[in-house]
């Protein structure tokens, strides 16, 4: 087992790259694990491996890879990984956010009604996968424009004003 302190970081891409040399800053090699076997092609070419003593590919045997190493803390480099290092974290039994609220972290619609369920004030928000009940609500609680986003998206990803139906309409078929 290697005794140095290491920090794993899911998704080490966009500006998730830039955490494994701060880490190292501070004392901290990483190892990186990426999510899925083929990278997004969004973030291609924004991983850097020389920040990493090893990438891990996930699998069934990343945890006993893991477990070869004195993980200190398991963290999402970006969107993609926040589910996957929530997990990963509560299986090596290491300080974690647990798995409780993770599809809240990456779903937008579920995060604001988890929000929402805690008193917090959140904007009117509806989802639904058929138009017409989409623009009726629209029409029954809102005033144009409206912001249409897809739930799972980053950033401003697919983050769309719509000013009318028509709007509403061919960004809904876009998605």
């Amino acid at each position: 087992m290697n005794n140095e302190p290491i920090i794993a970081i899911v998704d080490a891409f966009s500006t998730g790259r830039l955490l494994a040399p701060r880490f190292k800053s501070q004392g901290y090699l990483c190892v990186h694990i990426q999510s899925t076997s083929k990278l997004p092609p969004i973030f291609e070419g924004s991983l850097c491996p020389d920040n990493f003593i090893e990438n891990i590919i996930y699998d069934d045997e990343t945890i006993k890879i893991l477990s070869n190493y004195n993980i200190r803390a398991v963290i999402a480099g970006t969107e993609s990984g926040v589910i996957l290092a929530d997990r990963l974290s509560e299986q090596l039994k290491i300080l974690s956010n647990g798995t409780k609220y993770s599809l809240a972290k990456r779903d937008k619609h579920q995060m604001l009604e988890v929000l929402q369920a805690k008193g917090i004030a959140v904007a009117k928000h509806y989802k639904s996968s058929n138009l017409e009940e989409l623009i009726s609500w629209i029409k029954s609680n809102l005033k144009y424009p409206v912001v249409i986003k897809p739930c799972s998206s980053a950033g401003a990803e697919d983050v769309v004003f719509c000013y009318n139906d028509s709007d509403v309409k061919k960004i809904f078929n876009k998605l």
